[in-house]
């Protein structure tokens, strides 16, 4: 790496840094101002606030990257051309691509971090704030949780519920249930299709009975209708439907896989499977965009006007990227074209804005 590289590169990431702090800090500052009613009336104590907001911190990092990206790529270049620095360099014959290249490659390697964060870290660290949020601030949930692929949850009776899918409808389907004796042996398992919530209460629809005797002997007993002994109510049971942003990259893709051997409809997760794997590149995107507007303007553009111009463009792509993916959980579109096509414009629109600076 060369003196002038380790410079650029030097001056960036500073500016860089100031710019994730501070929109960081203002970012936490409205989300605490919009809990901060639940918080009171649930008497949250001050550990546990800190905790939610720390597991927070993954996820507004990843999503305030590309506006900071962007702001930071603008405000690095306006203050080389205010110093003359950009016409020192083409003066000595570096190119505008060369003076470009350490910004690039650091927003390129910086996109492969985070799409390796969203793909393991970031979802754990979600689900951990949400379950932090949900049960120990607002105490709404009672022990369900999504482990490998599947929704596990405690009935009554020493009864435990799993779930394959809440699906988009609200549906319940794929159910098991396994009940415990006294000692916590397995003294019955009920499979059934479909779990309904109907006026005598929770219903398990079309299924099969299987209770070990004590003799060893296995007494299977099919059924049409059930009821069980649940005490939650719907809207409770249908909050812990999976969410693809608290799951990790490879439990969505077998939650899919599982989905599609079922016969279930699987358009949606596959759309937020892709996108798993698309958004960490709109930081590539911005610093491109970035780079074309800042080398522009021969006199630099100033931080309030890079930030305006960051808005503009962030406000830009969330409209595309929104549309396309409404149009993937639509089914209109394939679900990779949904993913990426936020991406592809304006990389489109980048490139071309790049290579034709003079």
């Amino acid at each position: 790496m060369s003196i002038l590289d380790r410079y650029i590169l030097k001056e960036f990431i500073k500016i860089f840094a100031l710019s994730l702090l501070g929109l960081l800090v203002v970012y936490l500052a409205i989300d605490f101002l919009g809990n901060i009613r639940s918080f009171i009336e649930h008497d949250a104590k001050l550990f546990i606030m800190l905790k939610y907001f720390l597991f927070k911190l993954p996820k507004v990092i990843f999503l305030i990257s590309p506006p900071a990206l962007l702001i930071a790529v603008l405000i690095t270049f306006g203050v080389l051309s205010r110093n003359n620095e950009i016409v020192a360099m083409e003066g000595s014959g570096i190119s505008i691509y060369r003076i470009s290249a350490p910004l690039l490659l650091f927003s390129l390697f910086y996109s492969f971090l985070l799409l390796y964060l969203n793909m393991n870290v970031v979802p754990a660290a979600n689900a951990e704030a949400e379950f932090v949020r949900d049960n120990l601030i607002e105490k709404k949930l009672k022990g369900a949780q999504f482990r490998q692929d599947r929704i596990w949850f405690r009935g009554n009776d020493h009864s435990i519920f799993n779930i394959q899918i809440i699906d988009k409808d609200s549906r319940i389907r794929g159910i098991n249930v396994y009940r415990l004796d006294d000692k916590f042996s397995i003294s019955e398992i009920v499979e059934a299709t479909e779990l309904s919530y109907e006026k005598e209460g929770w219903v398990l629809i079309s299924g099969v009975r299987r209770r070990f005797l004590p003799d060893g002997e296995i007494e299977t007993l099919p059924f049409e209708t059930l009821t069980v002994n649940l005490d939650w109510k719907p809207e409770e049971l249908r909050k812990i439907e999976i969410e693809p942003d608290n799951t990790t990259y490879a439990e969505l893709a077998s939650y899919v896989k599982r989905l599609e051997t079922g016969g279930y409809s699987t358009g949606r997760y596959k759309v937020d499977l892709h996108e798993k794997l698309s958004f960490p590149f709109v930081n590539f995107i911005m610093a491109l965009i970035g780079i074309a507007f800042g080398l522009r303007n021969s006199r630099g553009i100033g931080i309030s006007k890079s930030i305006g111009v960051s808005m503009v463009i962030g406000f830009l792509y969330w409209i595309v990227h929104s549309v396309a993916m409404s149009l993937g959980y639509g089914g209109i579109i394939p679900s990779v074209i949904a993913a990426w096509t936020g991406i592809l414009i304006f990389f489109t629109i980048g490139g071309c804005l790049f290579i034709t600076i003079r």
